[in-house]
């Protein structure tokens, strides 16, 4: 939850003009005490993570920030790619006929230059050409590359999972069964590092199965149902099946992948042996959602199994992770993981918040039935301000909205008003834009264009990135001040002295 206490400062070292790195601190003393020297390079991914694997809330944060990256700057290169090696023909074709020819000025005008070559120059021109060719079909298989590499990304997740849930829970694993041979023992300084290395063969010896036997043999090890009600574990077979494909078979459908895709009951499964699988960029969309999904979805229900006293946190965690989609427009990945959250919510106010996430990322598909009836199967009578006004938004009742931010004008801040994600959609709305100019005596929408920041940390419902097309026109310009939302929240907890909560 956020409150007016929540800013932090960032300090950008410029000398002399020259980017020399940031630091982050969440007070000015902090700040003023700080040593310039210990700021964050530009490079921030040689700076190592102290503890990655010591918690479920660090692996779940390596996850998320990794998922993050699949999701926007490797889907940013699918959709630059054949411009980048059309401009890599552009560079290599020009400046070899710069270099090793004449320009013909006689055969030149304003919409090609020609250049006269010798013929020994001709060999080298097949090389570089050849160098072209290959950068436009490494283009064509970059989806494919990308696929691989989330997969291991994923398996590089679950290994550090097991690891925070053996680190602390060594009985499911270390049990009478296993031993050390005595010459191995004499190699380790200590027993926990003996131990360590247990825990580490066990690990490995688990991920060197298939995918979908992970799944069976947490269920049995961890006597827990992890498949059940999991309607994208089939989509989660299938591509890794098909990345399996690609490592070994260059994409050739085998008969293990149509064994295995019709022993989970893979949907549309149509191919024959030899028929050749290739990843287009819808293709990986898809796949960047269904491992987040299933990742985000594995990890909860561990860490609320195996860290009972940590719920809390871990249904915070799922909260913002899912704000974070919510913001960048990937609704039905939100929608997924909240739809289940939800219901398993430990606390009453995350429980709330999910609620109105869930709602909102259903509205936001063009749902507005479907998001009302999530809202009605619960009492919005014991809430705060803050949340009545977030629901009505949901629910695109202008009019409550309104009503309720003219007789609570301090219950949400006014630059909530423009960054919260459960106002998409409103923000538009002359009276809803003229109400919040006759409360906060300043306009709803700016036009200036702010870089991407970073959100701070303890906020709770918003943010933005990729344009919709569905949008108007104004909005599109304006909607969240592009890509400069803060995620934030309610400031107040459930005023349960109006009713009893739900």
């Amino acid at each position: 939850m956020g409150s007016d206490d929540d800013n932090f400062y960032i300090a950008i070292n410029h000398p002399d003009g020259n980017w020399r790195g940031f630091i982050v601190s969440p007070t000015l003393r902090q700040l003023e005490e700080g040593d310039s020297a210990t700021s964050e390079k530009a490079n921030l991914d040689s700076q190592p993570v102290p503890g990655e694997q010591s918690s479920f809330k660090n692996v779940f944060s390596s996850f998320r920030s990794t998922m993050s990256t699949y999701r926007s700057f490797l889907n940013f290169m699918i959709a630059m790619a054949p411009a980048a090696s059309a401009a890599l023909a552009e560079r290599t074709i020009s400046e070899f006929a710069k270099t090793r020819g004449r320009k013909r000025e006689d055969l030149s005008n304003t919409d090609r230059s020609v250049f006269e070559l010798t013929s020994s120059a001709y060999r080298q021109l097949l090389i570089h050409r050849e160098e072209i060719t290959a950068a436009r079909r490494g283009a064509k298989h970059l989806p494919e590359v990308m696929l691989i590499g989330l997969v291991s990304a994923y398996d590089a997740f679950l290994g550090k999972l097991l690891r925070v849930v053996f680190d602390q829970h060594e009985e499911l694993i270390l049990t009478s069964e296993k031993n050390i041979k005595f010459s191995e023992l004499s190699k380790f300084e200590s027993i926990k590092a003996a131990r360590a290395a247990l825990i580490d063969r066990e690990v490995e010896s688990i991920l060197r199965e298939s995918h979908h036997e992970h799944f069976r043999w947490m269920e049995e090890r961890f006597k827990m149902k992890l498949r059940e009600g999991l309607p994208a574990f089939k989509k989660f077979v299938e591509l890794c099946e098909r990345r399996n494909l690609l490592t070994h078979t260059g994409g050739a459908v085998s008969a293990q992948y149509i064994t295995n895709c019709k022993a989970f009951q893979v949907e549309n499964l149509t191919v024959r042996i030899g028929d050749q699988l290739v990843v287009d960029a819808d293709y990986y969309r898809d796949a960047v959602n269904v491992v987040c999904e299933i990742g985000t979805k594995l990890c909860y229900v561990l860490w609320r199994k195996f860290m009972k006293e940590e719920r809390e946190s871990a249904d915070n965690a799922v909260n913002e992770f899912c704000l974070d989609l919510i913001s960048s427009r990937d609704y039905a990945t939100a929608e997924a993981i909240l739809s289940f959250a939800a219901k398993c919510a430990e606390s009453e106010l995350f429980r709330r918040m999910m609620v109105i996430n869930h709602a909102n990322s259903v509205r936001l598909q063009k749902k507005l039935n479907e998001a009302t009836k999530i809202l009605d199967q619960h009492d919005w009578s014991a809430v705060g301000d803050n949340f009545r006004i977030c629901v009505a938004a949901v629910r695109e009742n202008v009019d409550e909205v309104t009503s309720l931010m003219k007789q609570h004008p301090s219950a949400i801040d006014a630059e909530d008003y423009r960054t919260w994600p459960v106002f998409r959609g409103l923000r538009t709305n002359s009276k809803f834009s003229s109400t919040y100019e006759e409360i906060f005596k300043q306009p709803l929408l700016r036009s200036t264009k702010t870089e991407v920041t970073e959100r701070p940390k303890n906020k709770s419902f918003s943010h933005s990135t990729s344009p919709n097309p569905d949008m108007t026109k104004v909005e599109e310009e304006h909607e969240d001040i592009k890509h400069s939302e803060r995620n934030n929240g309610p400031k107040v907890p459930l005023d349960t002295d109006t009713g009893p909560p739900v």
